[in-house]
């Protein structure tokens, strides 16, 4: 989960019925800048390439437990929360995009974002 360099970079797979390959990623650390801290959906196995999608928190939980995962909201909330904990703790590299959101500007979409899983409904 995490290396030398301070990187996070945890996973959470769900195969498909029809063979696609749901990977969602959750980045955070010193390698990452805070518009690139977050979760990223990576899909495979589909018939037509699609390039990974920026998802919030509460749609990694609505997808996953769309799919049965029952674990999904305590496994996405505790990834969440190690991004929080890292942007907190100035584990975050420069902006380095146009128009991303400065570190304290993403740290409270990422507490909004903790707080809507929380808060979320089954």
């Amino acid at each position: 989960m995490s290396d030398e360099h301070g990187e996070i970079r945890s996973q959470i797979t769900v195969l498909g019925e029809d063979g696609t390959r749901f990977d969602y990623f959750a980045y955070c650390g010193r390698d990452y800048s805070p518009g690139e801290t977050g979760w990223v959906l990576v899909l495979s196995g589909t018939p037509k390439p699609i390039d990974p999608q920026a998802l919030s928190a509460l749609q990694v939980v609505e997808d996953l437990e769309s799919m049965g995962v029952d674990t999904a909201r305590d496994s996405v909330r505790f990834f969440t929360e190690q991004m929080v904990r890292a942007v907190e703790a100035g584990e975050v590299a420069p902006c380095r995009h146009d128009g991303e959101p400065d570190a304290p500007a993403r740290l409270g979409q990422l507490r909004r974002e903790l707080a809507a899983v929380r808060d979320h409904d089954v």
